[in-house]
């Protein structure tokens, strides 16, 4: 698709900087969109839907007027031009605001209050389309925040986030972790899979905080001692002062036979030589 333009109609506009723009609720930037100056065109080979559309450039300051309109249209419309001034780290409220330049500008710390849907609980994963400036809410560990959709290019988007305002830029197929309240752990994960027509698509997934598995009261009273494996030096060890009854009887009862035996044998030859010394005597 083409729109011609007239050198008179660029004011401010600088015209080496005009692509081609489609309204669909919000203005983007349409891929593949080029300039011929020497002709006084703008194209774009990437326009396959009907609708409103328009060069759109960078200048100073104000607002450009460009002719245009629907496919096939010819009236002329008043679109929001891009300041220049955006990126210069400095909020300049008549031309810039948190939306259109995240960068320069910061957030209000009162979340929006135009809702458009609420996703609930997003435990489970959640799916979001969405346009430029919509806001949506979302529960995470039942407690409840707040998105909004920024600026929109054609390979990433700002989104804001309360309770306090959080800045998030995504790329395309790219997933972020986050950390809702300061605690230095992150709650919630979100993708941006794809834009397609000036709308972001989303996924959030709320993170599940990894819980330790229940130990019996038995083992959370094993001593260090118990649980940590003995190393060869310490495996051998002077035997106790004080043994316990069983091994005392133990020992004993291993002893007692040889000495009952030894014992036996004193008492026969004891018999035996008194015996012997008293026939001795006789004769």
């Amino acid at each position: 698709m083409n729109i011609s333009y007239n050198d008179s109609e660029l004011g401010n506009v600088i015209e080496s900087t005009l692509k081609m723009w489609k309204y669909n609720g919000s203005w983007y930037q349409l891929s593949e969109s080029y300039v011929d100056t020497s002709s006084n065109l703008v194209y774009s080979s990437n326009t396959t839907e009907f609708g409103i559309f328009s060069p759109l450039g960078q200048v100073s300051s104000g607002t450009s007027r460009t002719g245009g309109g629907g496919i096939g249209g010819g009236e002329s419309i008043n679109i929001p031009s891009v300041s220049s001034a955006c990126g210069d780290g400095k909020c300049d409220l008549n031309q810039e605001n948190y939306l259109t330049c995240p960068n320069d500008c910061k957030a209000p710390e009162e979340a929006p209050k135009n809702i458009s849907i609420d996703l609930g609980d997003i435990r489970s994963g959640k799916n979001l389309e969405g346009s430029f400036t919509e806001t949506f809410k979302f529960k995470v560990n039942e407690e409840e925040h707040i998105v909004q959709i920024g600026k929109i290019t054609n390979n990433s988007v700002t989104l804001w986030i309360w309770s306090s305002p959080i800045r998030v830029t995504l790329n395309i197929g790219e997933t972020k972790e986050f950390d809702l309240d300061s605690n230095g752990i992150a709650e919630l994960e979100i993708s941006l899979t794809q834009i397609k027509n000036g709308k972001v698509f989303l996924f959030f997934k709320e993170i599940e905080e990894e819980k330790p598995t229940n130990i019996p009261e038995e083992e959370k009273e094993v001593s260090k001692e118990e649980k940590t494996p003995a190393t060869p030096s310490e495996e051998i060890k002077k035997p106790s002062l004080w043994p316990s009854v069983g091994f005392f009887i133990y020992n004993i009862s291993q002893n007692l036979i040889p000495i009952l035996l030894l014992l036996t044998i004193l008492i026969i030859t004891t018999i035996y030589f008194f015996i012997h010394k008293r026939k001795s005597t006789k004769k």
